[in-house]
């Protein structure tokens, strides 16, 4: 597992530039909401806990 760890290990760097990075961050935030606004919705679902969502 130590060889695993140095060669796993981050030097400071991206490969990815700023833009990309934000890019990336926005989508994963946007993502986020979906899943939290599917998750409010199937709260309180009169269905049960496994239901089909579809759009």
């Amino acid at each position: 597992i130590p060889r695993l760890q140095e060669r796993l290990m981050h030097d400071g760097n991206w490969k990815e530039g700023g833009n990309k990075l934000n890019e990336v961050a926005l989508k994963i935030l946007d993502t986020l909401k979906i899943v939290f606004a599917i998750h409010a919705t199937l709260f309180d679902n009169p269905f049960g806990e496994y239901v089909f969502i579809t759009t």
